[in-house]
């Protein structure tokens, strides 16, 4: 079997099954058609070996799970990482929602179309406080930082200005990634208490948003939208068992060729849609129970 550093921005997919490595602790269990794994980095031989920073990696995979269940599971999932990252529940926290990508590409759009689903509560507050009181007990404010060849300048620096500006206790930064394996995409989200690389599943490395650079606690929360090409071909040799051809290896040589579901827009607005509703029904307004179950 092929045993490549194969592109991926998914902590479990860098995992070996049959390897027990110390400072990795490994967890998988399965409800309702949702399948939570929960991978934790303690140490620096398991930073080493995983290809990530030490934290905490929860990864949803979900096929036919039920929208309203699967949404809160994902509320679960941002409580704890709230609770681990600030020692508070909900009540009472400011939360920054940041959607990272290009909302005009397919493959790119979940940060932004997740963000523009959210409704934000925190002018309420001040404008409303009796409505704030009512409707919440969080204050949530969004951002759509943009990318830089529109705008100039990383997000990391938006992130950090307005940060400074809301000082929050929690900022929640959405983008989507790359994923070894076709089965993942557009049905798993990873959420880490490491924040998030922008671009660096395909090489194009930006500024990473996380507590160092930013200042503030981050969270990390990703959508497998892409595969690489050649990711792709040397999966299915490893599937069937058999060694892909060295003679052959220089045709795959397109580090630059991604692909995607052919319906991908209409997935990407799905899932970005399930996402919106999950944090609103944390931090916002938003209620699990009348959710379409046209999501999934």
């Amino acid at each position: 079997m092929n045993q490549r550093n194969d592109r991926t921005d998914l902590a479990v997919e860098r995992r070996r099954a049959d390897t027990d490595i110390p400072g990795v602790s490994y967890r998988k269990e399965e409800k309702g058609g949702i399948v939570l794994e929960r991978l934790e980095i303690t140490g620096d031989e398991g930073e080493a070996s995983i290809g990530r920073p030490a934290g905490l990696y929860l990864t949803l995979q979900f096929c036919d799970a039920d929208a309203c269940q699967l949404i809160r599971q994902l509320g679960e999932c941002l409580r704890e990482m709230l609770t681990r990252c600030t020692g508070k529940t909900g009540t009472g926290a400011r939360i920054l929602a940041v959607g990272l990508g290009n909302s005009e590409m397919a493959a790119d759009c979940i940060g932004p179309r997740t963000v523009a689903g959210i409704t934000a509560t925190g002018h309420l507050r001040q404008l409303e406080p009796q409505l704030f009181s009512a409707l919440s007990q969080t204050e949530l404010y969004t951002l759509i930082p943009g990318v830089m060849g529109n705008t100039g300048m990383e997000s990391a620096e938006v992130i950090r200005g307005v940060a400074r500006q809301i000082r929050p206790d929690l900022i929640l930064a959405i983008d989507a990634l790359v994923a070894r394996s076709a089965e993942r995409l557009l049905n798993t989200v990873q959420l880490c208490d490491t924040g998030i690389s922008p671009g660096s599943g395909i090489g194009n490395r930006r500024s990473g948003i996380h507590r160092e650079s930013i200042g503030f606690p981050v969270v990390g929360i990703g959508v497998p939208t892409v595969i690489e090409s050649a990711t792709l071909v040397y999966d299915l040799f490893d599937r069937i068992q058999m060694d892909f051809p060295e003679q052959a290896e220089p045709l795959l040589k397109h580090d630059a060729l991604y692909v995607c579901p052919k319906d991908i827009d209409i997935r990407s607005e799905r899932i970005a849609r399930l996402l919106a509703h999950a944090i609103d029904s944390v931090f916002g307004i938003g209620d699990t129970v009348s959710t379409p179950q046209t999501l999934l």
